[in-house]
């Protein structure tokens, strides 16, 4: 008699292969989800490290702005000592130190005037804030002549202050005057002077 081998030797083939193909798709899904994680972990690695990197930049660029404020208020605060140097060592320049009127005032002001072409600085160290509407005018005179109205004093500067040229002077004044005028004459309060005014 005949045996129905072949047929059964052919279902188990094909469950071997369907087999085979399972272990496949296994590996597959396996690798396909390491793959996932290595990539999920390398993105993550590399957006962490992008937001260090871009972290210390925007601290590198506050520091370079810092370091340019700085810089930029010690240039201004060193021309503003070379401008009052230049003044100080002109060996024409001529110094007047302003005496406060009222002694219960602390009042310093210096006045540098070039005898020759007749440049005139004041120099405001140290002077009370003036009245509500009035301001600080600086006067020459020469001898017993009619005071001259060299400008307004800002009582505010941390510098040297030009003021209208003047020629010929012997003394010097600062006076307390009504804003938005221009007095022919020193007329209000007098603030400092020197001493043969």
């Amino acid at each position: 008699m005949r045996t129905k081998e072949e047929p059964k030797s052919s279902d188990q083939s094909g469950i071997r292969k369907r087999d085979g193909h399972e272990l496949t798709y296994k590996y597959l899904i396996a690798a396909s989800l390491a793959a996932l994680m290595i990539s999920t972990f390398a993105s993550w690695f590399f957006y962490s490290r992008w937001n260090e990197a871009e972290d210390r930049y925007t601290a590198q660029l506050s520091e370079v702005s810092q370091l340019s404020q700085t810089y930029s208020l010690m240039k201004s605060t060193l021309d503003v000592a070379m401008k009052d140097l230049t003044h100080l060592r002109d060996e024409n320049a001529e110094c007047y130190q302003l005496h406060p009127v009222d002694s219960s005032l602390h009042v310093n002001i210096r006045v540098y005037s070039n005898k020759y072409s007749g440049q005139t600085y004041a120099d405001v160290i140290v002077i009370p804030n003036p009245l509500p509407g009035t301001v600080y005018h600086l006067w020459s005179r020469y001898l017993k002549d009619a005071p001259i109205d060299c400008g307004i004093l800002d009582h505010s500067s941390i510098t040297t202050q030009l003021m209208r040229n003047t020629t010929n002077v012997s003394a010097w004044l600062v006076s307390l005057e009504q804003s938005g005028i221009t007095p022919e004459k020193p007329t209000f309060t007098f603030v400092a002077k020197t001493q043969n005014w």
